[in-house]
């Protein structure tokens, strides 16, 4: 009977643990980015297109998304001169100086190319101060990548967007995360593709730019 006490209060004792490590990693950040997730529709997000001669429109996809029901498509009619003349992108974000901050993102591609996250300051105006500016590629299955910097001054409004303009290639993009301190791996990873995440841990965890 002591036995089987012992191993009911060993069990609880690892269940309570369990749920105190989720508590805890659900705490461990704040989301900055506003409807990040896009179970709001396209609310707080904008697309900006038309520079340079780019043509591209964005609309919810509630078949296909990283995490939730709904992710964003964004198809690319024409490509324009460079990353920065297509781009999704959310402003108003306040940072403080000499704190870390990190921007993730979920993307997928229909042909693997490249994309770019790109953070600055709006508050200054021209020319603007840029906190993270980052080329990578992006694959074709869901995959979640990330970007780290420490803010170099104060703002009140600092623009975090995804810059895709220098190719026609479409792209989904799911779970936009702004938010303070080192890069924290999502929970919506399966399993099998957590030798990935660590690789991109790896690769990317050294965008670290301070300007």
């Amino acid at each position: 009977m002591r036995s089987k006490c012992l191993s009911i209060a060993v069990i609880l004792l690892i269940a309570g643990l369990i749920c105190s490590n989720l508590a805890v990693a659900a705490e461990e950040i704040e989301n900055m980015a506003r409807n990040g997730d896009f179970e709001g529709g396209l609310g707080e997000w904008n697309l900006n297109q038309g520079i340079r001669g780019s043509i591209a429109t964005m609309e919810i996809d509630n078949k296909d998304s990283a995490e939730g029901k709904n992710s964003v498509y964004i198809k690319i009619d024409v490509a324009g001169a460079d990353f920065h003349t297509v781009r999704i992108e959310q402003t108003n974000h306040k940072v403080e100086n000499n704190q870390e901050y990190t921007m993730s993102v979920w993307l997928k591609v229909e042909e693997a190319r490249n994309a770019r996250f790109h953070i600055f300051d709006v508050a200054g105006g021209a020319p603007f101060f840029t906190y993270l500016s980052e080329e990578f590629p992006v694959d074709t299955e869901w995959q979640e990548y990330f970007g780290t910097f420490d803010a170099a001054q104060d703002s009140d409004n600092v623009s975090i967007s995804v810059r895709i303009g220098e190719s026609d290639i479409d792209m989904w993009v799911d779970d936009i995360k702004f938010y303070e301190g080192e890069y924290v791996p999502s929970d919506e990873q399966e399993p099998e593709a957590v030798e990935a995440r660590d690789k991109l841990a790896t690769t990317w965890g050294n965008i670290r730019v301070q300007y």
